[in-house]
C-alpha cells in the first residue's frame, strides 16, 4: 500500500462484489445488506465511478467486457472473493458458539468489507472493532457514517497503521476492548502482504487472553509447486500489478507448515479451507458450481 493511500486491492474488491449485485446466480448467495453497504463504501472511494459498477452487471455487453477481463487476468476471483467471505464469517458464528458468546471481534485490515457492522447490529451484546490503515478508515467511515450512528454503539473504527504500530499496542488504548474477554479475530487477505515476523507477532496477541477465550480467523498462501506465490491462474498482469501499486505477496506456507508454526505458538490449529471446496455449500443447481476458482489462498483459524 502506497502512504497515505487506501488499499488499491480494497477498492478492487469492492469493485467485484458490486459487479455481483448484477448477477442473479451470485447475488443469491450475498447478504441484500452487504451489498447495500459495499456500495457505500465504493461510493465514498470513487464517488460517480460506483455507478457504472453497479449497474454493470446487469447489461450484456459490460458483464462480457467484465468476463473477458477476468479471463485475461484472474479467472474465477469474483467467486472466490464471495465464497471466501462467506466461510470467514461462517467461521465467526461458529466461534461464537464454540466459546460459548463472544463479547469482542477484531477485525484486522477489514478493508471494504461490511461484516463487523453486519455483527454489530445483529448481536448488540458484542462489541466490534475494526483496525485498519488511516486512510482506508477515512474511505469507511464516511461510507457507515449515518448507518454507524442509526443505533448501532458497539462498532468501533480504528485508524492504526501496524507497519508503525502494534496491535497489542492500539487495543491496551482502545476503550471498552478487554483482554479478559472471548476474542475473536479475523484477519481476510491481510497476512499475505506483512512479513512473516509481524505475522507470528500478531497471532501472539492470544496469549494474552485467558485459555480458550481467543480465537484467530485469517488467510494465507501456498506456493505452488514451482515454489512461486502466486494463486493458480494468477496472469502476470495481475503480478505486475501487485509489484507497481506496491502490494506484493511477502510469504507463503504450505498447510502442514501453517499447523507447525500455531503449534510452536502453543495454539491449536483448525481446519483449512480453500473456496474451490466450498462451491457445493452454496450452489447446488447452478453453473457456478462448476466453475473454476483460483487455487493457492487458504482459510484457516487457531484457538489459544
Amino acid at each position: 500500500m502506497k502512504k497515505n493511500r487506501p488499499s488499491d486491492t480494497a477498492i478492487i474488491i469492492s469493485k467485484s462484489i458490486a459487479l455481483a449485485s448484477g448477477n442473479p446466480h451470485l447475488k443469491s448467495i450475498v447478504d441484500p445488506k452487504a451489498l447495500e453497504l459495499n456500495f457505500k463504501f465504493l461510493e465514498s472511494a470513487i464517488g460517480w465511478q460506483s455507478n457504472l459498477f453497479k449497474s454493470s452487471g446487469r447489461y450484456s455487453l459490460t458483464k462480457f467486457l467484465y468476463n473477458f477481463l477476468e479471463s485475461i487476468t484472474l479467472p474465477g476471483i469474483q467467486l472466490h472473493y464471495l465464497l471466501r467471505k462467506l466461510q470467514i464469517e461462517k467461521l465467526v458464528l461458529e466461534a461464537d458458539k464454540a466459546l460459548n458468546g463472544l463479547k469482542q471481534i477484531v477485525i484486522i485490515g477489514g478493508g471494504a468489507d461490511s461484516l463487523g457492522i453486519r455483527l454489530a447490529e445483529a448481536k448488540q451484546n458484542i462489541n466490534v472493532f475494526e483496525i485498519d490503515h488511516p486512510a482506508t478508515q477515512i474511505i469507511k467511515s464516511k461510507a457507515f457514517k449515518n448507518y454507524a450512528t442509526d443505533g448501532i454503539k458497539n462498532f468501533y473504527l480504528m485508524p492504526v497503521d501496524l507497519s508503525k504500530i502494534d496491535l497489542q499496542d492500539a487495543l491496551i488504548n482502545t476503550h471498552h476492548f478487554s483482554f479478559n474477554k472471548k476474542t475473536v479475530f479475523v484477519a481476510e487477505g491481510v497476512f499475505p502482504y506483512l512479513p512473516i515476523h509481524v505475522v507470528t507477532k500478531t497471532l501472539k496477541i492470544m496469549n494474552l487472553f485467558p485459555n480458550e477465550s481467543a480465537q484467530f480467523i485469517f488467510t494465507y498462501l501456498s506456493p505452488n509447486d514451482n515454489g512461486n506465490l502466486k494463486l493458480s491462474n494468477e496472469s502476470k498482469i495481475v503480478s505486475f500489478w501487485l509489484k507497481i501499486k506496491k502490494e506484493p505477496y511477502l510469504w507463503g506456507y504450505q498447510s502442514k507448515e501453517i499447523d507447525n508454526l500455531l503449534l510452536e505458538l502453543n495454539f491449536k490449529p483448525g481446519n483449512h479451507y480453500i473456496t474451490d471446496s466450498l462451491k457445493d455449500d452454496y450452489f447446488k443447481q447452478n453453473i457456478y458450481k462448476y466453475k473454476d476458482i483460483p487455487k493457492g489462498e487458504i482459510i484457516t483459524f487457531s484457538r489459544n
